[in-house]
C-alpha cells in the first residue's frame, strides 16, 4: 500500500489517518527474541558505538606505526659486516739496558709503573712483572743441565708480559705500539696464544 507523505494528505485524510488507532510496542522480551533470531541468520548485525571511529583510528594507528618503522629503518645506518673472533696474544716485555731517558729518577718510578696499570686496565687480560731472576733448565745427554736465566745486567732479559685480545697480528701491534714500554727503552715481543681446542 502506498502511503503519501503527511503533507500531501487533505485535511480530512490527515484526520482519518490521526483517528486510527495506535500500536502498541512490543514488549521487551519478544524484541531481544526478535533481534537475536535476526543476528543467528545473519540478517542482522548489531551496531556498536563508535565502532567505524574505532576501525578508523586503529588504520590510522597502523599506518602511522608503519611509516614511523619505515623512518627509522631508513635512518638506520647498515649493519656492520660481522667481526672475526678475538684471539689472544702475548706481548713479551724484554728490558733494554741501553740508556735510560737523562730525565727520569727513582722518584719517577710510581708514576711509570701507574702508567703500565692504566695501559694494562684498558688493554689487557692479564699480565705480570717477573723476577729478575729465574733458572732455564735441559736435558742434555740425560742429564738435566741448570742454568741462570739472564738478568738486569745483560743486554736483553725478559722483565714481564701482557695477554691482550685481538683480531689477527695487524691488530695485536697497533695496540702493542700503545704499550708505555716502548716509550721507556724497552722492546715488545708478540707472540699469538694457540688455540689447543681445534
Amino acid at each position: 500500500m502506498n502511503s503519501k507523505p503527511s503533507e500531501e494528505l487533505s485535511p480530512q485524510e490527515q484526520r482519518a489517518l490521526a483517528a486510527l488507532p495506535r500500536e502498541r510496542a512490543p514488549r521487551p522480551e519478544l524484541e531481544e527474541r526478535v533481534v537475536a533470531a535476526l543476528q543467528a541468520r545473519g540478517l542482522l548485525h548489531r551496531h556498536r558505538p563508535g565502532g567505524v571511529r574505532r576501525w578508523i583510528g586503529l588504520a590510522a594507528g597502523l599506518a602511522a606505526a608503519f611509516l614511523l618503522g619505515y623512518w627509522l629503518g631508513a635512518r638506520r645506518e647498515p649493519e656492520p659486516p660481522p667481526q672475526p673472533p678475538l684471539g689472544q696474544w702475548l706481548l713479551l716485555l724484554y728490558e733494554n739496558q741501553g740508556p735510560w731517558p737523562a730525565d727520569l729518577t727513582e722518584a719517577d718510578m710510581p708514576r711509570i709503573v701507574e702508567e703500565y696499570r692504566s695501559w694494562a686496565r684498558e688493554n689487557a687480560v692479564g699480565g705480570e712483572r717477573l723476577e729478575l731472576r729465574g733458572n732455564r733448565i735441559s736435558l742434555v745427554a740425560g742429564e738435566i743441565d741448570s742454568q741462570i736465566v739472564p738478568g738486569p745486567e745483560d743486554a736483553l732479559y725478559l722483565g714481564g708480559f701482557f695477554v691482550i685480545q685481538a683480531q689477527n697480528l695487524e691488530q695485536a701491534r697497533t695496540i702493542a705500539e700503545t704499550c708505555p714500554h716502548l716509550k721507556y727503552g724497552g722492546i715488545i715481543e708478540i707472540r699469538e696464544i694457540a688455540d689447543m681446542t681445534e
